[in-house]
């Protein structure tokens, strides 16, 4: 089974227990395509520095996310904890 980027960065925003604030905007090159209910998850996340973008500023919501990216997520997640 497969997950996309905005439900991992969703997943670790409540695993670390972020605050999630509504915000209007990521700050990521391609905000326009994350979803509204993934928004706050990967902006939270970000600032927290426990999931970053892929190059260019792109965060690539709907892309597959990869094992290497979910095990960056948890070790992030540990050192966050």
């Amino acid at each position: 089974m497969s997950i996309t980027r905005a439900e991992l960065a969703m997943m670790g925003a409540k695993a670390v227990g972020a605050t999630i604030t509504l915000v209007t905007t990521t700050g990521f090159a391609d905000d326009s395509e994350i979803p509204a209910w993934a928004r706050s998850a990967i902006f939270s996340i970000k600032e927290l520095g426990i999931l970053k973008g892929r190059s260019h500023n792109i965060f690539a919501p709907q892309a597959t996310a990869t094992r290497a990216e979910a095990i960056t997520l948890i070790m992030n997640l540990i050192q966050a904890k």
